[in-house]
């Protein structure tokens, strides 16, 4: 319990520190481009900084279920589903990595893993 108080608050304000410091990222390098591009509005705006951070989770989302399927040798779609349930530490167990043959306890359908998302989309 003691841990619980003391470690969110901590892990809200490092997760808020890191999204800062990502916002200043893309802010100068969004400027940056758009002076070399000769743009007059150079400042980034909202919706800039929303895509720009969009589009580097879908990235790091991309790179990890890459990496799983490469390494582990489960089916893209299974790497993605593991990918997306680590990061959101939600953390199932039905998947663990470095598990070899073991983890394969089950065979898995592609809808069983759309029931799986459909379900943490839904309990959001």
């Amino acid at each position: 319990m003691a841990y619980a108080m003391a470690g969110i608050p901590m892990a809200m304000v490092m997760f808020q520190s890191m999204g800062e410091r990502m916002n200043k990222f893309y802010s100068v390098l969004i400027k940056r481009l758009r002076r070399w591009l000769g743009h007059q509005r150079v400042e980034a705006t909202e919706f800039d900084l929303i895509v720009a951070s969009g589009v580097t989770s879908s990235i790091v989302m991309w790179c990890g279920a890459l990496l799983y399927h490469t390494q582990e040798g489960w089916s893209f779609t299974d790497s993605f589903y593991y990918t997306f349930i680590t990061l959101s530490t939600i953390g199932f167990g039905d998947f663990v990595a470095l598990q070899g043959d073991q983890a394969s306890l089950q065979v898995r359908t592609q809808g069983d893993m759309m029931n799986r998302l459909s379900n943490c989309r839904n309990m959001s």
